[in-house]
């Protein structure tokens, strides 16, 4: 969606990557209004695996550039539970309590954090891209929540993943 405009009518141009789209939402009465729109670099990979409430949700988002926010929420979780957020470099799709663990964590390739969930079963990091992550690294990221009402006792959110630009 786009917060800005009723509709776009038209796009003028993408570029390569095809994240980054320059479009009219004008109309021939008023004018053209031109604007950039860019869809942040991360991809869903999928592979959730059911708790208590369902399929875990984790959604990530920022540019991935020295300075700019980064977002990673979760949602749909147990709440109050432990949380696993998983961070990699490859993937590993390894079987892993009854679903599918993405990111390969084994240092120096990755690394987890313990964190918990809300009373609403959210957790949201806000935070600012670091410096100093060579272009072209890949990131992957899982989160994994103790959940006894999932059939291992762990439930599995989506992986997403993206490349530092």
């Amino acid at each position: 969606g786009v917060p800005l405009f009723d509709a776009i009518n038209s796009v003028w141009d993408v570029t390569p990557d095809g994240r980054t789209f320059l479009v009219n939402s004008g109309d021939v009465l008023f004018g053209f209004q031109v604007a950039r729109i860019r869809i942040d670099g991360f991809d869903d990979l999928g592979s959730s695996f059911p708790g208590t409430y369902g399929a875990p949700r984790l959604y990530a988002a920022g540019e991935m550039t020295l300075g700019t926010p980064i977002d990673v929420q979760l949602g749909n979780a147990l709440e109050n539970a432990p949380a696993f957020l998983v961070v990699g470099v490859a993937p590993i799709n390894a079987p892993f309590y009854g679903g599918t663990l993405v990111p390969w964590f084994e240092a120096p390739l990755g690394t987890y954090l313990i964190l918990a969930t809300d009373p609403l079963g959210r957790l949201e990091i806000p935070a600012v891209w670091p410096g100093g992550v060579p272009s072209g690294t890949p990131l992957i990221l899982q989160y994994w929540i103790d959940d006894p009402g999932a059939a291992f006792g762990l439930a599995g959110s989506n992986a997403v993943s993206a490349t530092v630009p």
